[in-house]
Parts: structure tokens; C-alpha cells; sequence
């Protein structure tokens, strides 16, 4: 996906999961684990996992 310069984790989250709660997700970029501001460079690889997964048994 593309975006915009400049953009940052938290800003990349907002943008697609607006109603969720970050600390409820393990986000990484390029399989390590980062901070909320951490920009975002050409060809980084960005996944969020749910931490919490609603109906399930702890």
C-alpha cells in the first residue's frame, strides 16, 4: 500500500483501524516490534495482530 511521507506507525493505524485501541495490537515493521512514532520508510513491511481476540477463552 501506499502512503503519504512522513507517516508514522500510530498515523498508519488511525488511518485504518480508526476505532480501535492500539495497545490492543502487537504492531511491527519489518517483524520487530516499534514505536508509535517510528516513520515509516520506502519498503518497510508493517503488520497488526490483534492481542485480544473477542470470544476467545483466556
Amino acid at each position: 500500500m501506499e502512503v503519504a511521507t512522513g507517516t508514522t506507525v500510530a498515523q498508519l493505524f488511525e488511518q485504518r483501524i480508526p476505532d480501535a485501541n492500539a495497545s490492543d495490537y502487537l504492531i511491527r515493521v519489518n517483524r520487530q516490534p516499534c514505536p508509535p512514532d517510528q516513520t515509516l520508510q520506502d519498503g518497510d513491511r508493517i503488520s497488526i495482530t490483534p492481542t485480544k481476540i473477542e470470544g476467545a477463552k483466556s
